[in-house]
């Protein structure tokens, strides 16, 4: 997702409950089911950049391959703006114009979508895939992320055969106008939370069905932020940050013992990440 230049706080992500609380980022008791999880390269983080570059990043040691360049022709002539990943081999990625491209994640070619910008009132969303109740079925969930004065409009769903969007619910407690999401293959939800005028950032699990946000983990860099992103893989966070234009950076995060550390960078501004479903989740 891409956000507008504004100076906020993105790293100290130790700041969760005490030993023996629950957080809301531990693992539920879900059986994970992957047996359709064939595919080349489903365990890597893709990343799309605001220059329209496919990379595929490999979280395990921290490098980035490139995939190529997306030909997406947005009649509005929008750039990207957000991205989510399907478990077979392709993404989605959305445009601030509100365009809906479907992307290989092979060869970076582009198809356009029948999805109708502005459904539900979502111009420009993040968005990011999470299983019904640990696969293989899965829904592309999005959180209206309008940057401005006002907070995020709330949670929905993008039906990716119909391209319809459905409304969930708004997002309680008020967190924040510009929101990212990431999923995992156990069913969780999780938002990257920025509020622009109070130039603070959290992130916390999302519930599905009320948007409700039971935890949040506050983070601080005190940088200019001008685009964000970021997944879930193998138990921890990968946030990809940039500001004033490139470079990104990209920040590991451990929920289990608050430990942050700066992995890699970029030359590009990522705007958006995704992670299919099959992506290990521990």
């Amino acid at each position: 997702m891409r956000a507008p230049r504004f100076l906020v706080a993105l790293a100290s992500l130790g700041a969760l409950p005490a030993c023996g609380a629950r957080t809301g980022l531990d693992v539920p008791p879900v059986v994970v089911h992957q047996e359709d999880c064939v595919e080349t390269g489903v365990s890597d983080i893709y990343v799309v950049t605001s220059q329209n570059q496919l990379f595929r990043f490999d979280p395990q040691i921290a490098v980035f391959t490139t995939i190529g360049n997306l030909d997406c022709k947005d009649p509005l002539g929008g750039t990207p703006f957000s991205m989510a990943v399907a478990r077979h081999d392709h993404a989605y990625v959305v445009f601030d114009t509100g365009s809906l491209f479907e992307v290989s994640t092979a060869d970076a070619s582009c198809t356009p979508t029948g999805y109708v910008p502005d459904q539900v009132g979502f111009e420009k969303f993040g968005m990011g895939f999470s299983t019904n109740y640990g696969g293989p079925a899965e829904t592309l969930f999005v959180a209206e992320s309008g940057f401005g004065a006002t907070s995020s409009k709330g949670l929905a769903t993008v039906d990716t055969t119909a391209f319809t969007a459905s409304f969930v619910a708004p997002f309680t407690p008020d967190v924040a106008n510009a929101i990212e999401l990431t999923g995992t293959g156990d069913g969780r939800l999780y938002g990257l939370f920025i509020d622009t005028n109070t130039l603070s950032a959290s992130i916390g699990p999302i519930d599905k069905t009320t948007g409700q946000v039971p935890s949040l983990a506050p983070f601080s860099t005190g940088l200019v932020i001008d685009s964000f992103a970021f997944a879930f893989w193998g138990g921890e966070f990968y946030v990809f940050h940039a500001g004033n234009g490139p470079p990104t950076t990209v920040t590991r995060f451990d929920a289990t013992t608050g430990a942050k550390e700066d992995v890699a960078m970029l030359d590009g501004s990522v705007v958006g990440v995704g992670v299919s479903t099959c992506a290990p989740v521990q």
